[in-house]
């Protein structure tokens, strides 16, 4: 057998296996472009019943739904401003893989001891997510974020950041009085 004989035969084979495992690469990419693990589009203002938000080093921001609307910190909160909140989050469009790898966190601030968490409760209590958010991505709209149960880090586009850097004061319903006419 000549060397052109074995260069074709082993060109050959490296095709057929390319083509081979196409497939699952495909899916491997196509899974990494649509997370099952962030769907931000399923949380309403009717489905979360609670909202934590923690900074490293800062104050703990807890808003709570009662009966009479939100609450922040025991404080009435602004029902508009959590509502827009909840929609930003909502909106939020997921974009590349970041990273896979526990060791790529800390550069893209989401670790546990960075970035800002946050937790959602749902009304029936069933499930309680938690994200923590990183550092900005290629533009002030885009942050990185993964789920404190993975270590799957995804860029992310919305106006989220925004709402994550709130104080307490920035979440409070400043209303001082209401005049109805009759």
């Amino acid at each position: 057998m000549s060397n052109r004989t074995l260069y074709i035969l082993f060109g050959t084979f490296v095709v057929l296996t390319a083509l081979s495992i196409w497939p699952l690469i495909q899916s491997y990419i196509q899974k990494s472009q649509n997370p099952e693990d962030f769907r931000f589009s399923e949380f309403t203002v009717d489905d979360v019943s609670r909202i934590g938000i923690a900074h490293d080093g800062d104050e703990k921001i807890t808003l709570t739904k009662d009966n009479d609307g939100w609450r922040v910190n025991g404080l009435v909160a602004s029902d508009e401003t959590v509502g827009s909140f909840i929609e930003a989050l909502s909106e939020l469009e997921i974009g590349e893989l970041a990273a896979t790898k526990a060791e790529s966190q800390a550069q893209l601030g989401v670790t546990d001891k960075a970035g800002t968490k946050l937790t959602l409760l749902r009304n029936d209590h069933d499930r309680e997510d938690t994200f923590i958010f990183g550092e900005s991505a290629t533009n002030p709209d885009e942050s990185y974020v993964r789920r404190t149960d993975g270590t799957d880090v995804y860029a992310v586009r919305g106006v989220i950041t925004t709402y994550l850097s709130f104080s307490v004061d920035d979440w409070r319903n400043k209303t001082v009085l209401t005049v109805t006419s009759k």
